[in-house]
């Protein structure tokens, strides 16, 4: 983990002044300081870069290692839709001639390892695509494909379970106090799309959390502060909401917002000036 600035100066000086024979100036602002900062400044800066190239080859390595559920969520994104995969001798593994974006119809993925009904451990992989700018759930055509292709790539003994159902319905009772100075339409507006935008950025474990939705709005430019008063989620497979305190893994593996009407629920958005707030305080 890269170093804060203070640290590394810190370590210059005491490294600079065992190693010289007179006494250095403590002043801030002396020439020697001034180095030892600019110095800093630049080790830090290449520490952080450091930071992001560990996370990014973390992150390569484990989409890379056949086998792993990180590893069967990356499949399923490059999975074409209408292609026909072939062995290539060079690799001695499966898979698309060329690489085609339009065919690629997996937007949503979660994979889990559980039991299944028999008691056997299976692979789970839920899935949806995008259409009209919605998470819907695979055609049966779509799906067929789908399970064809990962009964081709999977690894021999393991059982791979492939499911495509309705998303799971959120709903949100959610106050976002903005700054008076950015007017109220565009803070509402930006808001709605960050919302829109998070449902695409589910892990492959399809676990929603609570805390994350929040980052998402915070990042909104005008957001000073919200506040969360409900936060709920209603499925197939559930019985009524279920409240999300911390955090939900989806039965579908990806949800939808519940803007219409959804037993009984609708989300609820208030924009208030942080002013109103400071008022109330």
């Amino acid at each position: 983990m890269a170093r804060s600035i203070t640290e590394i100066q810190e370590a210059i000086r005491d490294k600079v002044s065992a190693s010289v024979p007179v006494r250095l100036s403590s002043s801030k602002t002396s020439e020697w300081s001034l180095w030892t900062y600019v110095v800093a400044v630049a080790i830090h800066a290449f520490e952080l870069v450091l930071d992001l190239f560990r996370k990014e080859m973390e992150t390569l390595t484990s989409e890379a290692t056949p086998g792993t559920l990180r590893w069967y969520a990356e499949m399923c994104r490059r999975f074409q839709y209408g292609d026909e995969l072939v062995y290539n001798p060079d690799t001695g593994m499966l898979s698309y001639p060329q690489t085609d974006e339009s065919k690629r119809i997996i937007a949503a993925v979660a994979v889990s390892e559980a039991a299944t009904e028999e008691g056997t451990m299976a692979i789970f992989v839920k899935v949806a695509k995008q259409e009209g700018g919605k998470l819907v759930e695979l055609d049966e055509a779509e799906k067929r494909a789908l399970v064809n292709y990962l009964d081709a790539i999977r690894f021999v003994g393991c059982q791979v379970e492939t499911i495509s159902s309705y998303a799971d319905d959120i709903f949100y009772d959610l106050t976002v106090y903005h700054d008076p100075l950015v007017p109220e339409e565009a803070v509402r507006t930006a808001v709605e799309d960050a919302l829109q935008d998070f449902k695409t950025t589910i892990d492959f474990d399809g676990v929603l959390y609570r805390q994350r939705l929040l980052d998402a709005v915070m990042e909104v430019d005008g957001v000073v502060t919200c506040k969360l008063d409900g936060l709920l989620r209603h499925s197939y497979q559930t019985d009524g909401w279920v409240i999300v305190e911390t955090h939900s893994t989806l039965d579908a593996g990806y949800f939808e917002f519940a803007e219409e009407e959804v037993e009984g629920k609708k989300c609820v958005l208030n924009v208030v000036s942080v002013n109103e707030l400071l008022k109330n305080a």
